[in-house]
């Protein structure tokens, strides 16, 4: 997904109730655009205003303001390992991303489970 395309993405889903899912969308989470304008969307403040500073014909065409209020919800569901990017300053942004909601890193839970399933079934490491 382009920034310009996430833009329009959240403007469209920006009401009270409305929850945008992200299922395997990981380009936004390595370009520092789409990163910006997801650390605003997860903002805890009262007004979470999103905004397009360069021109866009397109937005225009759509009738999308150059800047409006998101109060909507968002759900990512990616196979990226936040902890294994190599990239400090992406790294830095997923951070403040993580700071800013409910992170569950799935590998480690399906190994948690996985485990924790062997060991009620009496299955035990060495045994």
């Amino acid at each position: 997904m382009t920034p310009i395309g996430l833009y329009q993405t959240l403007y469209l889903n920006s009401n009270r109730g409305d929850v945008i899912v992200f299922d395997d969308c990981d380009s936004v989470l390595f370009d520092e655009v789409c990163l910006n304008m997801l650390k605003a969307v997860l903002d805890s403040g009262k007004k979470r205003t999103i905004s397009w500073k360069s021109e866009s014909v397109a937005l225009r065409r759509e009738g999308i303001p150059d800047r409006f209020d998101f109060q909507g919800s968002a759900i990512f569901i990616s196979n990226v390992s936040f902890e294994s990017v190599k990239s400090k300053k992406i790294r830095d942004h997923l951070e403040a991303l993580m700071s800013r909601c409910h992170y569950i890193d799935s590998v480690s839970y399906t190994h948690l489970r996985a485990h924790e399933t062997r060991e009620d079934r009496g299955w035990r490491r060495g045994g």
